[in-house]
């Protein structure tokens, strides 16, 4: 038997041995794409061989591909690489190999044109043949090289499926835009070869930067023909013409590309669907998974593939979609679905060698966001314990730190779903609460220890649990409130989640970033909630349990008798406490609170002094501990259908309620309104009068019969339109101006002050247009804040510049419109999309589009850059109350 294993050993050591040292065949760097060390050891093998022989054309070819590809990896130089080249073409002249790579250097079809000739079985010339052809017209050379290619059998089988599933479920008569050669080559073949979807007109982006190809393609689409040859401006053109049939981008289109759009597509599988219309890609996703993508080779491979590795990693486009139906399989219970796309998902990860990562994914992204809980929670009950921020526009803070009762719920459904992986990764870890006790307070009973809640009480907060649970907790939270179906439920769709640092200490201290007394957010001037540098009361009572373990005992206050001096050694009840003024109990003691930023923790807990459980103060963490919890926070995502948004409230003058403290003009900053401030700025502070003037003159370099709109400001005709050609300094100026005076009007009129009290207008943060823009609707849904730019009559819903997108049969506005005019979005507010552009607190960007902008460009989640004031700027202000 030991005979045996060492000959078997022997042979295994020397056919390596020899493996190493025969030179192997070099493909193209799009088949096989192997280390440089591989190519520099090939090249010296296939120089032997040459030394050997010097006319061995299989030798050349191979030693000139080595070169090729070490070029193309930047290991050579040209020098090199052209050396080569020259001593190929003296040793075999005239060959299909020297026309080969006379091609490779220099690009010159007709070597080859001519290495074809000379042997129109060798696949090398395929590629580069099937592109020229194309972009020449020549469909019946294209359509006979493809078939070649095919019965050559060297084209990767793993690739063609893929290229398979990717074309096989686009609509009827879609075209695909692909980026280029490698990308489009296996459509062409599949198409021209096997008779599959001929109806998709494939486009390669490569090739439309071809201006005669490009014209000829756009022709035939029917499409405006395109000047530039840049690919963003190409990319654009088509999502911005191609209406009549639909139009897909393969997953190979860089993302840069379509930045602008990536609200408008939608995966279906290995490409993207572009619609400006809301659509739901579950259903093609789920139609083409189940029904239509051959997935077997992703299961067991039986052919040998040279490029294996290079399907391994193109493979992974994949996951995207398969952890979108791994999410919806969830969802409708389809527990069995579900695991099997994981699987095969981990399955192609692993053989890309990105298995860790995407199980590092799924496990810091657990959710069942998109799954019904097998709990029942009501959305009231929810919804009451969470408390709006004032000036923070869609946030919410729960009341109360995260309770052991709530999170016992979680747990509970994890146990129901059978989820032992993740309730074993979300248990809670133990402490030996009796060591964190000073010597003198260990051998108190239970009964003095916990007189006030014990740790592990329904009602005192959940500690020492990983920061990955926290994360869990709140996905789950979100998939529980999303799910409940009831007319009542206040908002359509809400994200739960850990606050940022800034936002915890916003909610904190209770008050606005912006207000005038409170002007840098992160310098408070108080420490604590109460607003004071003091931590008890007129009794001398502690006002949150912080660890006190070297402070006297209180006289009058209560309980002034138990060693716990505020009331706990340990945690207590979640409300216990006074509530900040956002009605926010604990947010100082108790359980430090995680922040989004992993390891770090806010407001202290009943271990850490009160010299450090402040608003600014941060506690650190690594790993369960009994001293940390969290709060969860409310993003509200959507507020529901736009037949049931409540329009906003009036407010301080022209204004509507956004949200808390929180109002906006209802319209756009008009001429009329910009005239007073100047009648005043004139009366009042007549030196600076000449700085608040509107540049008329924008006017005449945007329009050709411009004179006209040079009395656009001072002109009865013009007075409720938005005003324009003001500069960002003179927006915020008007800002400054206006508070000044609705307070002077508010300090006479006492009723009024009491309900707004003292305000401040300002210009909007991104983030306040884009909710107000929104209309409580969803942008990624609804990237315009409605529902359709166009109403079923056929009108359109804003001012924009309709002729860059579409045909019209109506006679469009080319410059601004009354503010007052087409249709308010679910909130109140007139022309957040079109009309003007509008200025933000970031010099530089407005948001909104214009009369001047398409409707590409208009999109909420676009920004529009201006370095100076122009005839398609204005802006709206935002007014903050009781400050």
């Amino acid at each position: 038997m030991k005979s045996i294993l060492y000959i078997i050993l022997v042979h295994c050591i020397c056919s390596s041995f020899i493996l190493g040292n025969i030179p192997q065949k070099i493909y193209s760097i799009t088949r096989q794409n192997l280390s440089a060390d591989y190519y520099h050891q090939q090249a010296d093998l296939w120089k032997k061989e040459l030394d050997a022989n010097a006319q061995n054309k299989e030798a050349w070819f191979n030693y000139f591909m080595a070169y090729k590809i070490l070029f193309e990896k930047g290991k050579v130089d040209r020098f090199s690489y052209e050396r080569i080249n020259e001593a190929l073409q003296k040793a075999i002249p005239q060959s299909f190999e020297s026309n080969f790579a006379q091609y490779a250097l220099t690009q010159d079809i007709n070597a080859l044109i001519k290495a074809y000739e000379l042997a129109p079985k060798r696949y090398e010339t395929y590629a580069d043949l099937i592109s020229y052809y194309e972009t020449k017209g020549a469909t019946s050379q294209v359509m006979d090289l493809c078939k070649k290619w095919l019965v050559s059998g060297e084209y990767s089988s793993g690739m063609l499926h893929w290229n398979y599933n990717a074309l096989i479920g686009l609509d009827q008569n879609a075209v695909l835009l692909t980026a280029g050669d490698n990308h489009t080559h296996p459509l062409w073949l599949l198409q021209h070869g096997k008779n599959i979807r001929q109806d998709v007109q494939v486009l390669n982006l490569n090739l439309l930067t071809q201006s005669d190809y490009r014209n000829s393609m756009f022709n035939h689409l029917g499409i405006p023909t395109l000047v530039s040859n840049n690919k963003p401006d190409i990319v654009s053109h088509l999502i911005q013409n191609i209406h009549q049939q639909s139009l897909y981008l393969g997953v190979s289109v860089p993302k840069g590309l379509v930045k602008e759009y990536e609200e408008e597509l939608y995966i279906i599988g290995l490409a993207f669907r572009h619609t400006t219309e809301a659509f739901n890609n579950i259903t093609t996703l789920t139609n083409n998974y189940e029904n239509k993508f051959l997935l077997d080779y992703l299961h067991t491979n039986l052919l040998d593939d040279i490029s294996q590795d290079i399907v391994h990693q193109n493979n992974v486009n994949y996951l995207p979609a398969f952890l979108i139906l791994y999410d919806y399989y969830q969802e409708n219970n389809e527990w069995s679905k579900a695991n099997t796309i994981k699987n095969l998902s981990l399955k192609i990860a692993d053989a890309a060698q990105k298995g860790d990562d995407l199980r590092a994914y799924l496990n810091k992204s657990f959710k069942n966001r998109n799954s019904k809980p097998m709990i029942e929670i009501s959305h009231r009950e929810i919804e009451e314990g969470f408390m709006p921020l004032d000036y923070n526009l869609n946030l919410y803070a729960s009341a109360t730190e995260v309770s052991n009762e709530m999170y016992e719920a979680f747990l509970t459904d994890l146990l129901k779903r059978k989820e032992f992986e993740q309730l074993q990764a979300h248990k809670t870890y133990h402490s030996d609460w009796k060591s964190f006790l000073p010597t003198k307070h260990q051998n108190l009973s239970d009964d003095i220890l916990f007189k006030n809640g014990a740790p592990n009480d329904k009602n005192t907060p959940i500690q020492n649990i990983r920061y990955e649970s926290a994360v869990a907790f709140c996905d789950w939270l979100t998939t529980v409130y999303n799910n409940i179906e009831h007319k009542k439920k206040k908002f359509k769709r809400v994200q739960f989640r850990l606050p940022t640092e800034e936002e915890w200490m916003l909610a904190a201290s209770s008050s606005s970033p912006n207000a005038d007394t409170n002007t840098i957010f992160k310098q408070y001037q108080h420490k604590y909630p109460w607003k004071g540098l003091f931590v008890k009361n007129r009794q001398g009572c502690f006002l949150a349990n912080f660890n006190n373990n070297n402070e006297e005992p209180c006289d009058d206050c209560k309980n002034a008798t138990s060693p716990a001096l505020d009331g706990a050694f340990f945690t207590t009840y979640i409300d216990a406490y006074f509530p900040n003024q956002y009605g926010l109990y604990n947010t100082i003691g108790n359980v430090a609170e995680m922040v989004q930023e992993k390891g770090v923790a806010k407001g202290g807990s009943w271990l850490h002094p009160y010299s450090i459980s402040t608003i600014q103060a941060k506690q650190s963490y690594q790993k369960p501990r009994p001293y940390i919890g969290f709060r969860v926070f409310m993003e509200v995502i959507e507020e529901g259908n736009q037949n049931n948004v409540r329009k906003g409230m009036m407010g301080p003058p022209g204004t509507l309620h956004l949200q808390g403290k929180l109002y906006m003009d209802e319209t756009e900053v008009t001429n009329l309104d910009w005239l007073e401030y100047m009648y005043w700025v004139e009366k009042n502070d007549t030196d600076n009068y000449r700085l608040v003037i509107p540049d008329s003159s924008v006017w005449v370099n945007s329009l050709p019969n411009s004179i006209s709109f040079l009395k656009y400001l001072n002109h009865p005709a013009y007075f409720n339109y938005p005003a324009v050609g003001i500069s960002h300094e003179q927006a915020k100026a008007y800002c400054q101006w206006r508070s000044k005076v609705v307070n002077e009007i508010l300090l006479l009129n006492p009723n009024s002050l009491k309900r707004v009290g003292t305000v401040l207008y300002r210009l909007p943060t991104e983030k306040e247009w884009e909710y107000a823009a929104k209309g409580g609707l969803d942008k990624k849904q609804f990237p315009y804040g409605m529902e359709s730019l166009i109403n079923a009559k056929k009108e359109k819903k804003a001012n924009l510049n309709w002729s860059s997108t579409e045909s019209s049969p109506m006679k469009e506005s080319m410059v601004t419109v009354p503010a007052y005019s087409y249709w308010p979005n679910a909130k109140g507010y007139y022309n957040m999309i079109g009309n003007v552009a509008e200025m933000i607190d970031q010099k530089g960007i407005a948001k909104g589009g214009s009369w001047h902008h398409n409707k590409h460009q208009s999109k909420i989640g676009n920004k529009i850059s201006y370095d100076a004031a122009t005839p398609w700027l204005g802006f709206r202000c935002i007014c903050e109350t009781n400050l």
